[in-house]
């Protein structure tokens, strides 16, 4: 398995308290976990 790292900022984070909620950080971990896996199939 591989070990995937997931790197979210001060905006990101800020944001949560926000409109965006829990949405506004499920939206990068999900691309960046995304991300990873075309690149192994790659």
């Amino acid at each position: 398995m591989a070990k995937i790292e997931i790197t979210i900022d001060d905006e990101q984070i800020d944001a949560l308290s926000e409109t965006q909620g829990l949405a506004g950080l499920l939206r990068p971990v999900l691309n960046q976990v995304l991300e990873a896996e075309m690149a192994d199939h790659v």
